[in-house]
């Protein structure tokens, strides 16, 4: 497979993301995977959200979730025109998926509950950069890493299958439909029942090693 998976780190700000476009313009790869990180900033406050909801402080949870709702609705409006209201409506979905959570009593471990809310970050970057890049003429799909990285239900500290999910990549690749280039998360999977992980921040692996050791097969 001709393909190369890349991460995106660099999206603490307005103006890192702007410059983004200007720099896969330069790029001669056939195919391209974009892996998006979280943003530094939201990360923290999605740890925070976590400890907050599982400390059953549930009113504090929302009122930080409903800042970081606010600011990413503000950023896709200074990024785009045409695309805005569709990434919000994007975004929403995923919102609408934590708030649904948050107003239920935890009753299951706190890495679970962590897991499900700080994979967040990846999507709503991941997200938001995929939309500004179409809005910004470089063509691509969205993927959700959830969909591909199969994960085992080790909370935090999660096994990706590999093979489940080197076929899963495969299927993606062979898909008529996908564009030359596809954005995904980083470090966010999925287990057989569909509940989010995150794996590979120990081992300081992302999806970037798992895609190019599928491209790297002969």
């Amino acid at each position: 497979m001709q393909a190369l998976a890349v991460a995106l780190n660099r999206i603490n700000s307005l103006a890192e993301i702007k410059k983004i476009p200007t720099e896969l313009l330069a790029d001669k790869s056939s195919e391209l995977v974009l892996v998006i990180g979280a943003v530094e900033k939201t990360n923290y406050q999605l740890i925070n959200i976590s400890e907050l909801f599982f400390a059953q402080k549930k009113q504090e949870a929302l009122a930080l979730f409903q800042i970081l709702k606010e600011d990413h609705y503000i950023l896709c409006n200074q990024l785009m025109n045409r695309q805005n209201e569709n990434c919000i409506q994007h975004l929403a979905d995923f919102f609408t998926e934590i708030e649904w959570l948050l107003h239920d009593n935890p009753v299951r471990q706190f890495n679970y509950y962590s897991n499900q809310i700080l994979c967040l970050g990846e999507l709503l970057s991941s997200c938001i950069i995929s939309y500004y890049l179409n809005e910004s003429g470089i063509q691509n799909t969205w993927i959700d890493a959830r969909d591909i990285i199969r994960t085992d239900n080790q909370f935090s500290d999660a096994q990706v299958n590999k093979t489940i999910s080197t076929e899963k990549i495969k299927a993606l690749f062979l898909n008529p439909l996908s564009s030359k280039m596809l954005v995904t998360q980083s470090n966010t999977g999925a287990t057989d029942d569909n509940e989010s992980t995150i794996y590979g921040r120990v081992e300081a692996i992302d999806a970037t090693v798992i895609f190019n050791a599928v491209f790297n097969t002969n």
